[in-house]
């Protein structure tokens, strides 16, 4: 492990297949939520992730440049942290680390990208949980088995609750380089 000028922790691990896997961990997660916007850690992961020219963003985020194009990415959110997954080819890792960088350096959504990407979450939720007796099964049990006692989607209230403003207070005090690694 080395520590990179900006104090982020670089982890570098030889591979011999012919793509390169990067992971960005933040370790903030559904755990560090604020009390009634549980769920907020999955939205800022979101809002970071998402293509912001998709769907009809604001006309700067048409513009932007896509995470996708220099390979698969995705990203989840568990209690404890946040990871952004990107599979590229050795001579895109560059041009995907630096847009990566970017994307984590300043969280820069539109108001339209805030609300699409609030509505993929409900609809993520939906998907998930979909029928509430499903939901109020599952919900007891894990809190009853001392599992969880918070929700890293969050839940349809605090969903509707989400906007920029927690968002960039969210990205502002747990998104710092010194707290994340990089796993190359």
């Amino acid at each position: 492990m080395q520590l990179l000028p900006t104090g982020m922790a670089l982890i570098l691990i030889p591979n011999c297949t012919p793509t390169v896997s990067v992971r960005l961990l933040v370790p903030a997660g559904g755990r560090d939520d604020p009390r009634g916007l549980e769920g907020l850690a999955h939205y800022v992961e979101h809002l970071i992730a998402s293509d912001p020219g998709a769907l009809g963003g604001g006309a700067a985020d048409r513009g932007a440049p896509r995470l996708r194009a220099h390979g698969p990415a995705n990203a989840f959110t568990s209690l404890n942290r946040t990871v952004y997954l990107l599979e590229v080819s050795p001579n895109a890792l560059e041009g995907a680390l630096d847009l990566l960088a970017k994307r984590v350096a300043v969280l820069d959504a539109s108001a339209a990208v805030a609300l699409r990407e609030q509505n993929v979450v409900r609809q993520e939720y939906f998907w998930r949980y979909g029928k509430t007796q499903r939901l109020q099964l599952y919900s007891q049990l894990s809190m009853r088995l001392g599992l969880t006692d918070r929700w890293n989607i969050g839940t349809p209230d605090t969903i509707a609750r989400f906007s920029l403003e927690p968002a960039r207070a969210f990205w502002q005090q747990h998104y710092a380089p010194q707290a994340m690694t990089l796993v190359i």
